[in-house]
């Protein structure tokens, strides 16, 4: 057994389920209108900068997160940007599933 092909056969898996088909739509949508597109990139990107930063061991401040926070308010506004931030959080859990199933499964003796 492979363990690559393995994995491949899972990214397979992936890319036919409902929640990945649901993103490339979503993604679709969004492309459509550059304007709320370019809001969705400019607070994804604004997020892992602040993740970076914690990560780094940098304090953000109170001002960046409530920056951050007003920012997600107005583009959440937006129904196509909801919805594909909605279609990759329920990826994001099953990803987050799949990474407990082997942890576990590797820790077993």
């Amino acid at each position: 057994m492979n363990i690559h092909d393995k994995a491949y056969e899972l990214a397979a898996a992936i890319k036919e389920s409902d929640e990945w088909k649901a993103i490339q739509e979503a993604q679709k949508i969004l492309q459509k209108d550059k304007k709320i597109e370019e809001m969705y990139v400019a607070l994804r990107t604004k997020q892992m900068e602040l993740q970076q930063k914690q990560l780094a061991g940098i304090e953000v401040s109170e001002a960046e997160i409530t920056g951050w926070q007003k920012q997600f308010e107005i583009t959440m506004m937006h129904t196509d940007v909801k919805k594909l931030m909605e279609a990759e959080n329920r990826l994001s859990v099953i990803l987050e599933d799949v990474q407990k199933i082997l942890f576990e499964a590797i820790s077993r003796q």
